[in-house]
C-alpha cells in the first residue's frame, strides 16, 4: 500500500509539472513567399517542406529584425525569416513570432 502511495504521488507530481508548462509553437526556417498586411495572412514555404502554407498573425505577433521588433511592413518576399507557428484545436494556424534573418531582396539586388 505505501509503495502505491508513493507512485500515485510521483504520478501526480509529473503530471502537474507537464500542465504548467505553457504551450510553445513550433520553429520553422524558411522563406516568405507572399504578405497580405490587409487580411494578416503570411505564405511561408519552410526549408523541409515542398508547399508552402498561409498562416495569419495577430496584435501580440512579434516581428524581429536586427535585435528590435519591427511592423508587419518590413515583410517582403523571398525574406528568410524563422517562425513560431502555433495549430490550435480550434481556428487556423497562427504565427506568434517572425524572426527576419535576411531581408526580401530589392529590385536593385536582383539585378
Amino acid at each position: 500500500m505505501k509503495a502505491l502511495s508513493i507512485a500515485v504521488l510521483l504520478g501526480i507530481g509529473f503530471v502537474a509539472d507537464a500542465a504548467a508548462m505553457p504551450p510553445t509553437g513550433r520553429r520553422h526556417t524558411g522563406t516568405i513567399e507572399h504578405v497580405d498586411l490587409q487580411t494578416h495572412r503570411l505564405t511561408f514555404r519552410a526549408d523541409r517542406e515542398a508547399t508552402a502554407k498561409t498562416f495569419v498573425w495577430n496584435k501580440r505577433t512579434r516581428f524581429v529584425r536586427e535585435i528590435s521588433f519591427v511592423e508587419a511592413s518590413a515583410l517582403g518576399k523571398g525574406a528568410r525569416a524563422d517562425v513560431t507557428v502555433h495549430s490550435p484545436f480550434f481556428g487556423e494556424p497562427f504565427v506568434s513570432r517572425v524572426i527576419l534573418l535576411q531581408p526580401a531582396p530589392t529590385a536593385r539586388s536582383r539585378q
